[in-house]
Order: structure tokens, then C-alpha cells, then sequence
């Protein structure tokens, strides 16, 4: 009885979003992990062919957002913002060399605003506003010199937004004129996804390159862990500054897993990518109703990436012309007429309860 009360108490608090102490852990043992199973774990709800400009070899977004109106996708590449309809249409283009009246800007990280209706773009110096529906400059709102180490943004409505940092506090706040740090940097600036939001519309923050692998929720001011995962051997020891350069040099080359570096979160699930040893990319795939995890390493013949939700479905992004052999995407994409091997998808899809 007493076991059963456990299991069911850590099954509350896995829906919830809460950590338990020691126990409360997620437990991942990548030595026994085999490539993550694509094919049988999910079901395709619909594919998106996005209609994107060539930038003279094959396309590939380094941000891709999908909203409930239109899909963004970054190309660092031609430092150009591609938005398009629910249906991959192309509707317009944001070019960071414009020479209109927002001129140019250095594009470092870029969103959709709180409320969906503006899209923003974080540059070295000003948050940079345009119209979501149809890509008008609209403002500019200034930043204060630090914002020279802001790679992350994200916007919690209300005029209040949260940066990751480069600096020596990797989390800032902006709220209306004040700006001012509330985390100190703990780990090495490892730069990949940070931020995103719960079902709930809370916002979470990834840990960085250290030997804490967590999700926190942000609360006002402050940041409370969420989901924290121990991963065996595989952790980094304890104790280690990854803060120090010489701490850095000698743990990297070693096969610890380096941080997490996406996730994306439903009411049933939690969907986590990590950096694992030799710098293989790991999905960790968290049922929070029942509580069981399913992982498994990332092959390179199926190079998806998961990029957000609706709130029941997830969206992933995938290049016809990386994938090798075929897979659950190969084939659903093969009935498309307008597909091709350089034009990127959007897959909307559902994982599977294989115990239901």
C-alpha cells in the first residue's frame, strides 16, 4: 500500500510540473539506449510543405515557430525571416539588411509576441517590432549596453521580458523601464533553446552546461525547478564549475551528457532533447500521466526536430534531403505532389500511449 501511495504521488507531482527530492528524479540510462523508435511512437497528423526561397543550396531554418495564423522560419544563412500561411504559403519576408525605417539590426534570436499579433526580434541593441500579419515595421524598443550578451529572448506579456545572457548572470528581466539580472551564472553558455511555455502559459527556462540538468518555471522574479533528470553516469560530477575555463577544457572532450537543449511540453507530455556523449543528440520522452519515460539517441538517417505544440499536437520540422532511408516521414511525405528534396516540412503529429 505504502508503494502505491508513492507511485502515486509521484505520478501527481509529474503532472503538476514538481520535483521530488532524490526520488523525484527522472532516471535515464543512455548506456542502454537505442536509436529513439520515430516510426512506432507516433501518429502523423498532417504534413506542411513550406514554400521557401532557394538561398542557393538547400534551405534550413535555425528557428522555426508555428503559431495558430502563420509559421516563422530564421535562416541565418540569408539573415532573412520567412513567414508563411497555415498551408506553407509564403506571405512575406523580414531581411535584417533592410534599409527601411527600422534599418539594420543584427538578428539574434526572434519570437512571436505574448499575445501572437507582432513578431520580435531580438538585435544587439533594441527589441525590434513588426506586424505578424503582414510584416510592417511597427517600433523599437531600446535595450541598455548588456544586451550586446543576449542570444534568447522571451516575451511574458504585459511589457515583461526575460533574456538568457552570455554575461556573468545568464537570466535578465525587462519590465517597462527597469532591467535588472535574478539568475547568476551557475555553468558554461552553452547556446540552444532556453525558454518556452507550459500548457498553463508558464514559462520555463532550460539549465545551462553544468552539472544540474533542469527545467525551472519562472514565478515573477523567481525560478524553481520543475523536472530535473539524473542521467547515471553520464552526469557531469558534482561539484564542478563549469564556470571556470580550465574546469570546461578538461570535462568537455569527456562522455558526460553536456546539457539539455530543447523541450516542449503538452498536458500529457514532456518531450526533452539532450547532448549526450560524442555530442549525440538524445530524445527523452516523458509520459506525465502514467509517469513512464521512453529515450532513445537521434539517428542520423531520421534527423527531425521537434519545435513546439498546439497544446495536443506536437509540430517537428524535417529536410527531405537529409533523411536517408526510409521512415515514418519519408513515407507520409511521398504522397505530397508538391514535395521535393529541398523543400522543409512541418510535421504535426501525436505520440502514441503504447499502454493504452
Amino acid at each position: 500500500m505504502r508503494y502505491k501511495f508513492l507511485y502515486i504521488l509521484y505520478v501527481l507531482m509529474a503532472i503538476c510540473g514538481c520535483t521530488v527530492e532524490d526520488d523525484g528524479k527522472i532516471h535515464v540510462d543512455l548506456r542502454e539506449s537505442p536509436a529513439f523508435d520515430w516510426d512506432n511512437r507516433i501518429d502523423i497528423v498532417e504534413a506542411i510543405p513550406l514554400d521557401a526561397p532557394l538561398n542557393g543550396s538547400s534551405n534550413h531554418f535555425e528557428k522555426c515557430i508555428v503559431s495558430g495564423k502563420s509559421i516563422l522560419g530564421y535562416d541565418r544563412i540569408r539573415n532573412t525571416i520567412s513567414v508563411f500561411d497555415v498551408g506553407g504559403e509564403l506571405l512575406y519576408e523580414i531581411k535584417a539588411s533592410s534599409t527601411s525605417k527600422q534599418g539594420y539590426f543584427e538578428i539574434q534570436d526572434v519570437i512571436f509576441s505574448h499575445d501572437g499579433k507582432n513578431i520580435l526580434i531580438l538585435s544587439d541593441s533594441a527589441i525590434v517590432v513588426f506586424d505578424a500579419a503582414n510584416g510592417n515595421y511597427l517600433d523599437r524598443i531600446p535595450l541598455k549596453r548588456i544586451a550586446i550578451s543576449f542570444c534568447k529572448f522571451a516575451d511574458n506579456g504585459e511589457g515583461k521580458y526575460f533574456f538568457w545572457s552570455y554575461s556573468k548572470n545568464s537570466i535578465y528581466v525587462k519590465d517597462g523601464e527597469n532591467m535588472y539580472p535574478i539568475k547568476k551564472r551557475s555553468g558554461y553558455p552553452l547556446a540552444c533553446q532556453k525558454f518556452y511555455q507550459d500548457p498553463n502559459g508558464c514559462l520555463n527556462v532550460l539549465s545551462d552546461y553544468e552539472p544540474r540538468y533542469e527545467i525551472s518555471k519562472i514565478e515573477g522574479d523567481s525560478i524553481k525547478t520543475r523536472y530535473s533528470f539524473d542521467f547515471g553516469k553520464w552526469n557531469i560530477p558534482e561539484g564542478t564549475d563549469m564556470t571556470n575555463n580550465e574546469e570546461y577544457l578538461r570535462i568537455d572532450p569527456q562522455p558526460y551528457v553536456k546539457c539539455l537543449v530543447s523541450a516542449s511540453e503538452t498536458e500529457e507530455w514532456l518531450f526533452v532533447g539532450a547532448l549526450g556523449p560524442a555530442l549525440r543528440n538524445y530524445f527523452i520522452l516523458i509520459d506525465k500521466v502514467t509517469g513512464k519515460t521512453y529515450y532513445g539517441y537521434r539517428r542520423n538517417e531520421t534527423p527531425v526536430s521537434v519545435i513546439g505544440n498546439d497544446g495536443t499536437c506536437f509540430y517537428g520540422i524535417v529536410y527531405p534531403f537529409s533523411f536517408s532511408g526510409k521512415s515514418v516521414f519519408t513515407d507520409y511525405i511521398s504522397r505530397y505532389e508538391k514535395a521535393c528534396r529541398d523543400m522543409p516540412f512541418i510535421i504535426k503529429f501525436k505520440f502514441k500511449n503504447l499502454n493504452k
